[in-house]
């Protein structure tokens, strides 16, 4: 049986497919005749409502970047075509850059990784010797294959993301950032998200706005408490600030949710959840476990079945 419906994920159009890039990949949906629908037509068929025209595909943009507006969304109005734009609210509204953009930008700015590690093992350090708490980090080369440099910087990268306590690891992350990057943060952001008037631009456009959580933060595992502000204050946002009615849907951050989640996302007036798992979407998925295809890599397998 076809599947009811296909979903692309795109995010960040300078690291993994450029405008160019994705530009062929809409020609080509056109040429195919697969029809772009929004996430909600799939929510409402999923729940009863109108079926869904054979082959239809759904576009989702991640993070809230600034090129969304400036790149993108000139691409889908030429061709007549809608997406999904997922917006955290820290750095729309308070122009804070989110954890792994701030990890990305050190690792590009740095003149040499080595220094980078350098700085990491440094940091960790000096916080163990004011706090018994934090237990010895593994050594980098436990686990890993490869050459020395390339196992330290797979250890630190993996620390950096999730292996270090959340305060130390943004403590961490915060300072690298302001020493390889730049202190003004706010400059930084906003050369990298939208504004909350792009917003705007992008919803009287036509498109749909969707969340993804107030920090961007992987959801899975976090207490109950952090997931509520983090979900309330995306609904917040959404309803007050952007006009957002019912069925909002919500891309979990780097794919991470749990049983917590599933639980926050319909009583804060959630209808839809959005993964990173690359599937189909079927005539039986959970509104709230739709699975996407990363488009920079799938995109070929997305569209073959």
């Amino acid at each position: 049986m076809a599947p009811l419906a296909t979903i692309l994920m795109y995010n960040d159009l300078r690291n993994c497919l450029g405008p160019a890039a994705l530009a062929d990949q809409l020609d080509r949906l056109v040429a195919a005749g697969r029809p772009v629908v929004k996430v909600a037509a799939i929510v409402s068929a999923l729940a009863g409502g109108p079926p869904l025209p054979q082959g239809a595909v759904a576009l989702t943009f991640d993070h809230g970047l600034a090129d969304h507006a400036r790149r993108v969304l000139p691409l889908l109005m030429t061709r007549g075509l809608v997406a999904a734009f997922f917006v955290p609210v820290a750095p729309i509204v308070e122009r804070r850059v989110i954890a792994a953009h701030k990890l990305r930008a050190v690792l590009a700015a740095a003149d040499c990784e080595q220094d980078v590690i350098a700085a990491v093992y440094d940091l960790v350090a000096e916080h163990r010797r004011s706090s018994a708490a934090l237990a010895k980090p593994p050594m980098p080369w436990n686990g890993h294959d490869g050459g020395d440099w390339d196992r330290q910087m797979t250890f630190i990268t993996r620390l950096l993301r999730s292996g270090l306590p959340a305060a130390l690891r943004e403590e961490v992350v915060d300072q690298l950032f302001e020493t390889f990057v730049t202190d003004d943060e706010t400059a930084f952001a906003d050369n990298l998200y939208l504004s909350p008037g792009q917003v705007r631009v992008l919803a009287a456009a036509g498109m749909e706005i969707g969340g993804q959580g107030l920090t961007a933060t992987n959801l899975q595992g976090l207490p109950y408490r952090t997931q509520l502000r983090e979900i309330a204050a995306t609904a917040t946002f959404l309803r007050r600030k952007l006009g957002v009615g019912e069925g909002l849907a919500f891309a979990y951050p780097h794919g991470g949710w749990d049983e917590a989640t599933l639980e926050l996302l319909p009583a804060h007036g959630f209808a839809a959840g959005l993964t990173a798992h690359p599937d189909h979407v079927g005539f039986d998925t959970d509104p709230f476990l739709l699975p996407r295809f990363d488009a920079g890599q799938d995109f070929e397998r997305a569209l073959g079945s």
